[in-house]
């Protein structure tokens, strides 16, 4: 019995991945998954738009300008897509070394306070109001309510309320050391790829985006960039428990997810040439 649901199951996630992976959606005719598997010659098809531009783009496979072997044309593999992990791990170091050793000390120069907010000393009246009205101020009547009750001021009970809505927001310090580092990741991710697009046609013109489609070439510094997105955003995913903690937490783990789908998605159907 076991046995037989197993092969059920086997079998249900085979017919769903063939469905998914449809040739017929995702490539055009006469063209199958095998013919990306491996590089092939330069010969490609006519180009749809015409013309005599290199297909190899204005750079060769090291990302150089012009020469070069062109003799095969580089075609990503999915499999360069477990790339993005180790990136990951890399970013994601890189980022606690930026925000302790250059984040931190800016901070600390811009006189951001860092120590956090005070802890309100332990009380399971105060704490069930609280579960109870949420973040909301209760109004003066209550307070006046469990004043009496807990033998207690006004003032010592809305201190203590106060002191309660902080408990565990991050210190400023700390907000800074997080949107430092992904202000500079996306201040270079920008300027970088103005650099790396800057000069491919299709950027310019989108009709270049279908010429020998999906047999295109990839250049090395467009291979990277894509990789480099990638792993930025899994890293993003990494650092979610670790970040501060936000209301829309599972919202951006939906986010991230669907970017880094959206690379794979992409570069398993040779849409690397897709204009940003």
């Amino acid at each position: 019995m076991d046995w037989s649901l197993s092969s059920l199951s086997s079998l249900s996630f085979l017919a769903f991945r063939r469905w998914f992976w449809s040739e017929s959606f995702w490539l055009p005719p006469n063209v199958t998954w095998k013919d990306l598997e491996s590089p092939i010659g330069s010969g490609g098809a006519e180009s749809p738009v015409g013309g005599d531009w290199d297909p190899h783009g204005a750079r060769d496979s090291d990302g150089g300008d012009g020469g070069g072997d062109r003799s095969t044309v580089t075609i990503p593999s999915v499999y360069d897509l477990w790339l993005g992990f180790p990136l990951a791990v890399v970013l994601f170091g890189l980022r606690l070394l930026w925000e302790r050793y250059v984040a931190h000390p800016v901070g600390l120069l811009h006189n951001f306070r860092e120590t956090p907010i005070a802890t309100p000393l332990p009380n399971a009246t105060l704490e069930e109001a609280f579960r109870l009205h949420g973040k909301t101020l209760p109004d003066h009547g209550k307070i006046l309510g469990y004043a009496k009750q807990l033998d207690l001021t006004p003032r010592q009970v809305e201190r203590w309320w106060r002191r309660r809505q902080l408990l565990g927001k991050p210190s400023q310090l700390q907000r800074f050391k997080e949107t430092s580092w992904r202000f500079v990741f996306y201040l270079c991710s920008f300027w970088s790829g103005l650099y790396v697009l800057w000069d491919k046609p299709w950027l310019w013109e989108t009709n270049y985006c279908w010429q020998n489609y999906p047999r295109q070439h990839v250049p090395s510094d467009v291979w990277w960039y894509y990789l480099i997105e990638l792993g930025f955003y899994l890293s993003l995913v990494l650092s979610l428990f670790r970040d501060i903690r936000r209301k829309i937490r599972t919202e951006s783990m939906q986010r991230y997810a669907m970017v880094s789908r959206v690379h794979n998605l992409s570069e398993d159907s040779s849409f690397e040439w897709m204009p940003p």
